[in-house]
């Protein structure tokens, strides 16, 4: 396997390369499992309570 000579480990990623949980979550590689569960749980209530307040709006 070939090694890239062009890629450097310490540039930034540019945005269409960052994971879209990141992007959506902040939610970074090494963090605690508590942390990414708490984060989780966050965003599936955010979620549901939108779902709920456009299925009613759209009825």
């Amino acid at each position: 396997m070939k090694e890239n000579k062009n890629a450097n480990p310490m540039v930034a990623k540019t945005p269409e390369h960052v994971p879209q949980l990141h992007v959506r979550t902040n939610v970074r590689g090494g963090e605690s499992v508590e942390s990414c569960m708490q984060n989780l749980s966050y965003w599936q209530n955010e979620y549901y309570k939108w779902y709920e307040q456009a299925k009613y709006k759209s009825v």
